[in-house]
């Protein structure tokens, strides 16, 4: 018993050190993660919460030269939780000027999903308006004619946000016409107010 209580304690002193060592190289490398910008440890954690297996990859890990790439990997992609794939929508928003932040964001403003949609096209609306073109214009009005009530809501607001004279008149045909009467209301606070409109602001006399 003697023997193997020495064997075993002439071993540990290298054992420990091989520990130590590993140890030491997994504080470093959660170190150069610390040391990452922000927005890097903000995704990263967002991921982590609600997609476990998103944060191992390493694309994710390479966005500080892709960032827009993986972001429009991730808004694309059906197979994953809808809150994710609109933080991703919402970080393209970030970058306006990026033509692959924008095709990301086109995309995702015709998806299948009505919560990832609505994202799109409000971002769409409010951080792409410089590029936007008449396609563009055409998906944001078609979404705000669209009798389904939780896309119509956010569609609306972002109709409003194109501040041309079609899409105004679509939201005083809305405000007059409109089956759904919180969408009346919605579309009505929001109209341009003018001459022309046919309406007056709220508390106002005509």
């Amino acid at each position: 018993m003697t023997q193997r209580g020495t064997t075993r304690t002439r071993g540990a002193p290298w054992t420990y050190a091989l520990i130590l060592t590993l140890a030491f190289d997994l504080l470093l490398g959660a170190k150069a993660q610390a040391d990452s910008t922000n927005h890097d440890r903000e995704l990263l954690a967002f991921l982590s919460q609600y997609e476990p297996s998103l944060a191992a990859w390493p694309t994710v890990r390479a966005r500080l030269t892709t960032p827009e790439t993986e972001l429009a990997r991730i808004a694309a992609d059906p197979a994953l939780r809808s809150v994710v794939r609109i933080r991703a929508i919402d970080l393209l928003g970030l970058s306006p000027e990026s033509k692959t932040a924008l095709a990301a964001v086109r995309r995702a403003s015709t998806d299948k999903g009505t919560y990832v949609r609505r994202a799109a096209l409000l971002t769409l609306a409010s951080r792409f308006a410089a590029h936007l073109t008449g396609a563009d214009r055409v998906v944001i009005r078609t979404a705000a004619a669209t009798p389904q009530h939780q896309l119509q809501v956010v569609a609306v607001r972002a109709l409003a946000l194109l501040e041309d004279p079609t899409s105004a008149e679509l939201l005083r045909r809305l405000a007059r016409t409109s089956s759904d009467a919180s969408i009346r209301e919605l579309a009505a606070r929001l109209v341009p107010i003018g001459p022309s409109s046919g309406l007056t602001a709220p508390g106002s006399r005509k």
